[in-house]
């Protein structure tokens, strides 16, 4: 079976319909019963297309650290995913993969 790979590139504060976007992209693709993993990863450091720099080190910039959130997932159903999942990333980049 081939695999497709969505990354979603975003912050810790980036939110879709008032709940972490991290948290609502886990629960979307639990909701679609298929043969998908998700995982997210906060780094410890980052910036963004903006300049600003995000950093672990240093407390007023570590409130909105980069969040990495990955779908492996039958390359069948990505289409139908990616349709969805860039409605609810308004804060981030999407990118696939094989």
């Amino acid at each position: 079976m081939k695999y497709n790979l969505i990354t979603v590139y975003t912050s810790e504060s980036a939110r879709w319909r008032g709940k972490p976007l991290y948290s609502a992209v886990c629960d979307y693709i639990v909701s679609l019963n298929i043969a998908a993993r998700c995982i997210v990863t906060t780094g410890i450091a980052g910036c963004y297309e903006s300049g600003v720099i995000a950093s672990s080190g240093i407390e007023v910039l570590s409130q909105n650290l980069p969040c990495k959130i990955e779908i492996i997932l039958p390359d069948r159903q990505t289409d139908f995913v990616l349709s969805t999942l860039c409605q609810m990333v308004k804060d981030g980049l999407v990118a696939v993969s094989d």
